[in-house]
């Protein structure tokens, strides 16, 4: 099975994506694996962190699904992350879950994504 099979794959499980969402889901996957893939330390190859990036993968496109869908009701459990949401706040906030979860998860390959520094003027 090839990275983007196994992304979809995966993605399609946390999400549960009906089958009019596989398409939109597909593109999601792909355009996650080019975002992640982008932001890894120069020095990673993605075959270094294949299992965690097929992971962050999955959840940065799953959120995008779960947006897609608006305030329709939506439970699931990947692994040791479970996530219900009922309604437009709560779609929003597993949506946001997901995300968090990917950056956690990519935080040694990529580094941390919301450090910021700011300079001071002498």
């Amino acid at each position: 099975m090839t990275r983007q099979e196994s992304i979809l794959a995966l993605g399609k499980e946390i999400c549960r994506a009906a089958e009019g969402e596989e398409a939109l889901l597909g593109l999601l996957c792909t355009a996650a694996e080019g975002a992640w893939t982008g932001r890894l330390r120069p020095e990673v190859r993605p075959e270094d962190c294949e299992e965690t990036l097929r992971c962050a993968c999955a959840f940065t496109a799953a959120a995008g699904i779960l947006r897609s869908r608006g305030s329709g009701g939506l439970s699931f459990t990947a692994g040791s992350v479970s996530v219900r949401a009922g309604g437009a706040g709560e779609t929003e906030g597993a949506a946001r879950a997901l995300e968090a979860q990917a950056e956690a998860l990519m935080v040694p390959w990529c580094g941390e994504a919301d450090f910021a520094f700011q300079g001071v003027r002498g």
